[in-house]
């Protein structure tokens, strides 16, 4: 193969002609071997060019496909229809105005469902058809209503009607509570004496809790005639001296102040004149004598009595036994609160 042919291609055929040129030896004697050692190769030869080729190509591909890419996508980023957007940004809102009114729309054809209902009820209303001209009658009834609401006065006169009827109520409860009266039954008690005094207040009860009657106080205010029964008039100083030594005869015996530098010495006070005739009689025996002196004077009295009682024979009972314990009684009767 010549030279020209392998520069074409890029490779050599004989590796012997490749070593000869490669080196500057001269050539070994005859008869000896030759030895050959290949050179490195340093990008010249027939290899480096045809390497060099590839490379070319590879470049020249990948800028041809390079090209085709630019031309390819250069229309998409072009700055010219950047604009087109933005123009078409500006209708949108539009098409968004149009859904709203489309969502107005949509009620729209509910209510056209609504006459649908109605057309079932049209065929019911057939049958009534006959009530109508009835509600045409209550019409005229109105009209007289405001006559009744002018006529409204007539109100005010059943009132006085239902007071009446108050009166009548009032009038059958009154004979009620006289019926309620006599109902309730009556009680008693026997009353036995009213004392000023409770040392003899005290005795009276004890003498008829002994025969078995039950006793009840009652406070009395009122102005009584009494009975004193004076010892003497003494001067202040002798008066006060005397009245321990009374007292041990008479237990409620006092001094009442009747000058003024004088008191009174009281044997006591009584309202009933038997009672006071009895004591003076006793203290006459004593080697007493007493002078009885009337007054009148506000009073504040317990009054003793039996009870209370519950019908008149045990008031009866009762009375006999206070009798025979000494004591003046008298037979009351009231009504039990």
């Amino acid at each position: 193969m010549s030279r020209k042919s392998q520069d074409e291609f890029g490779f050599d055929d004989s590796p012997e002609e490749e070593l000869t040129n490669g080196t500057d030896e001269k050539p070994s004697p005859p008869g000896k071997k030759r030895r050959f050692a290949r050179k490195p190769n340093k990008g010249g030869g027939s290899t480096g060019v045809g390497s060099s080729r590839r490379i070319l190509l590879l470049t020249l591909l990948g800028v041809a496909i390079g090209a085709l890419a630019f031309f390819y996508f250069s229309p998409v980023g072009g700055p010219e229809p950047v604009p087109q957007p933005a123009a078409v940004r500006r209708p949108v809102p539009q098409p968004a105005k149009t859904a709203k009114v489309v969502k107005q729309a949509v009620p729209k054809p509910k209510p056209a469902a609504a006459p649908q209902k109605p057309k079932p009820v049209a065929a019911k209303a057939k049958t009534p058809a006959t009530p109508v001209p009835a509600e045409k009658q209550p019409a005229p009834v109105q009209k007289p209503a405001p006559k009744v609401a002018a006529k409204a006065p007539a109100p005010p006169q059943e009132k006085p009607v239902s007071s009446k009827k108050v009166a009548v109520t009032k009038k059958a409860a009154s004979p009620a509570k006289e019926q309620s009266q006599p109902v309730s039954p009556k009680q008693y008690r026997v009353q036995v004496g009213a004392y000023g005094s409770s040392t003899y207040l005290k005795e009276a009860e004890g003498k008829l809790s002994k025969l078995d009657l039950t006793t009840m106080r009652e406070t009395i205010h009122s102005e009584k005639t009494i009975i004193r029964l004076i010892v003497g008039r003494y001067p202040v100083m002798d008066a006060r001296a005397k009245l321990p030594g009374l007292k041990k005869q008479v237990s409620n015996a006092f001094l009442l102040p009747v000058g003024d530098d004088e008191l009174a010495l009281c044997a006591g006070s009584y309202l009933k004149g038997s009672a006071a005739a009895a004591e003076v009689e006793r203290l006459k025996k004593l080697g007493i004598e007493v002078q009885q002196q009337k007054a009148v004077v506000p009073l504040t009295l317990q009054r003793l009595s039996i009870g209370p009682l519950q019908g008149r024979a045990e008031a009866d009972a009762a009375l006999e036994k206070a009798k025979k314990a000494g004591f003046d009684g008298r037979i009351v009767s009231f009504k039990a609160k």
